[in-house]
């Protein structure tokens, strides 16, 4: 059932043409089978285990990847050795333990700061907040999907329990890994998606290497044609899951939409949203995380199983999604501005503010996070400016499109008089984004 592993090399060719170039017929039968993917699955669908389905043949009637063409002697070995970065989403993982072998694939991964109090109020300056690369060690929580080769044996689920239940090693309570975030500098720590595709053409190469580029990988001087083959498939995946109808999509997670209907009509969804929509007493902004208010519901209803294994990812994905819609609904309550300010930092960290906010921030998406409770940490005044709602007709107006420690796109509709005059203008929040040493400037016009 579903997109065997022979026929996988035929669609990851098809994914490579980009998602304008797919015929109408190969983009619908991808789609239903994201689709069937993301419904099988118990956790979200990221794009890099959507490539993961695609590229390796996840088999839905079985619910799970076929060890025909993965080798689990090629997984990364999980040890008690927290000092190693946790292996990006996507990565299949596996477990040694005398004569037992635990298999299982990332299926989410944000951080996990101790610095974020437990009712989820968050200090600004963590939101957006670099990774140090200091003596400061980045934490970090990985959701593993220990069913992803196949349903777990009854002997299987007890050795998992007493490596929950054991106080070393990097398995939680929950089933979850807790280490090192990548701070390695070469990709950023939250682009998962980057990151995984550098580990494939990396120390995962041996995986990659059996399936359609594998006649790419055995030479060096074709090694660039298979990295933008790879980049061009994780970018038509990308559109494919946010053109899926069956899917809400967060961030880089497709979550199926009848699942999160369920999370969005019950109690916790509208509590969230209540904690969430509550600026600091005076109208001040407030950071709220959603991992700690995930958990504190969880001990108050006593429901241990709500974030255990791939449940938690769910509850992350679904939570967001709530908040997301009220964001973008206009009809939020206390007259507030929410958007998410840093979508990676304990499972999401989202900024509420009594209106008016600042004319350049009121015109930023709010599902676009510009890490401002950072910014503010940086320059103090920066919290304090107001202004009107909406921007003058002769001023230009700049978007914050994408944000990360290597990365920062705005695009800036010109005003008639900034055009005659050759000038760029960016604000004083913008420049601000920046984080020092060497920058390189690519200016893009589009008509």
């Amino acid at each position: 059932m579903g997109l065997p592993a022979a026929s996988a090399p035929l669609f990851f060719h098809k994914l490579t043409l980009g998602c304008d170039a797919l015929p109408g017929g190969v983009k619908e039968e991808l789609v239903a089978f994201l689709e069937d993917v993301a419904q099988v699955r118990r956790g979200p669908l990221h794009v890099c285990t959507a490539f993961n389905a695609v590229y390796f043949g996840y088999d839905l009637g079985a619910g799970a990847y076929s060890t025909g063409i993965l080798d689990p002697e090629a997984f990364t070995l999980l040890g008690s050795d927290i000092r190693n970065p946790l292996p990006p989403v996507g990565s299949f993982v596996r477990i040694e333990r005398g004569a037992h072998s635990l298999w299982g694939e990332v299926c989410a991964s944000f951080g996990a700061s101790p610095d974020v109090e437990e009712d989820g109020w968050t200090p600004g300056a963590l939101s957006g907040a670099p990774f140090s690369g200091g003596s400061e060690v980045a934490l970090a929580r990985a959701v593993i999907d220990w069913d992803a080769l196949g349903a777990l044996t009854s002997v299987e689920h007890k050795e998992l329990a007493r490596i929950r239940r054991s106080p070393v090693g990097v398995v939680d309570r929950w089933g979850h890994l807790v280490g090192t975030a990548d701070t390695s500098g070469l990709m950023s720590g939250r682009d998962h998606s980057g990151l995984y595709r550098q580990f494939l053409m990396g120390p995962g190469q041996r995986l990659l290497a059996a399936g359609a580029l594998g006649p790419l990988l055995q030479d060096s001087a074709d090694t660039v044609a298979a990295e933008r083959a790879l980049q061009e498939c994780f970018r038509t995946l990308e559109e494919l899951l946010r053109q899926a109808p069956g899917l809400a999509v967060w961030d880089l997670y497709a979550q199926p939409v009848d699942r999160h209907q369920q999370f969005a009509s019950g109690p916790v969804a509208a509590e969230m949203v209540d904690r969430f929509t509550r600026p600091v007493p005076g109208g001040s902004p407030r950071y709220t995380a959603v991992w700690p208010v995930l958990a504190g519901w969880e001990r108050e209803v006593g429901d241990e199983h709500a974030l255990e294994l791939t449940a938690a990812a769910s509850a992350v994905v679904d939570a967001n999604l709530a908040l997301a819609f009220q964001a973008t609904a206009g009809g939020l309550r206390r007259n507030v501005d929410l958007r998410i300010d840093d979508s990676w930092q304990q499972g999401g960290i989202w900024r509420a503010q009594t209106l008016p906010v600042d004319a350049v921030l009121a015109d930023c998406d709010p599902l676009t996070p510009a890490g401002l409770g950072h910014l503010e940490h940086l320059l103090p005044g920066a919290a304090k400016r107001t202004g009107s709602s909406s921007p003058r007709q002769t001023d230009s107006v700049v978007h914050v499109e994408h944000l990360d420690e290597a990365l920062l796109v705005v695009s800036v509709a010109l005003s008639e008089a900034d055009l005659s005059a050759g000038r760029l203008p960016l604000p004083d929040a913008v420049p601000s984004l920046l984080g020092k040493g060497p920058l390189t400037l690519e200016v893009l016009s589009r008509n």
